[in-house]
């Protein structure tokens, strides 16, 4: 129910999927899979329902009504949507881009078209540790962190090879399609991270996270 809300409001949330199918085999699947397919298809033919009356088409949920920037007019209407050649492009804003020291306030120059979430975010930089066997000792936590992984993959695999970055941003706004993931595995990792590590990276991530509001504020102005 709660991720067909999701849906709801964003449709990339249907790529949640395999950590749900996760979840109901690790809950007996007999007895709540009928259910699930019941509900995710109702909201399925509710949306599409919603999209006909208001765009005439079930499947046209208001992007052949979308202007798009001036930035994207020429490759979006070159490769479309959704094209491998944004890869590099995307990969690089969205996980590479670290903002520039400078010596005057903000003291970081921001890249209005993005930055890496692992700057702007580097709490994050610790969910490489989920890598650990530790975290796959039993049937449970393989398939959680199976599903959680894969619907990463999936997330990420569609927001590289998307025609836009976000544009005129602070860190990567699209990441936060993937953001709830990363929480329920970082949830995991921190337990066997010293206080002494996390602290600081919290403590970074707010400094940045403040300075990028201001730098944001004084752009948008």
């Amino acid at each position: 129910f709660f991720l067909g809300l999701a849906l709801s409001t964003k449709i990339t949330y249907f790529l949640y999927l395999p950590l749900f199918i996760a979840v109901s085999f690790i809950n007996k699947p007999r007895k709540h899979i009928l259910l699930f397919v019941f509900i995710l298809t109702s909201f399925f033919l509710g949306l599409g329902i919603y999209n006909y009356l208001r765009f005439g088409s079930f499947l046209d949920n208001g992007f052949s009504y979308q202007n798009w920037a001036p930035r994207y007019v020429e490759s979006g209407s070159k490769y479309g949507y959704t094209n491998i050649s944004y890869v590099p492009h995307n990969f690089y804003y969205m996980i590479l881009n670290i903002p520039a020291l400078m010596n005057s306030y903000p003291y970081f120059n921001f890249d209005h078209e993005g930055n890496s979430f692992l700057a702007t975010s580097p709490l994050f930089i610790l969910l490489f540790l989920i890598l650990n066997p530790a975290f796959w000792k039993t049937k449970i936590e393989r398939k959680f962190n199976f599903g959680i992984l894969f619907s990463i993959f999936l997330i990420l695999s569609f927001l590289l090879s998307y025609f836009a970055t976000g544009w005129w941003q602070f860190g990567s706004r699209y990441v936060l399609d993937v953001i709830p993931l990363f929480m329920l595995l970082l949830a995991q990792v921190v337990r066997k991270v010293s206080l002494l590590i996390i602290i600081p990276f919290v403590i970074i991530s707010i400094i940045i996270n403040i300075l990028g509001d201001f730098w944001f504020m004084n752009i948008a102005l």
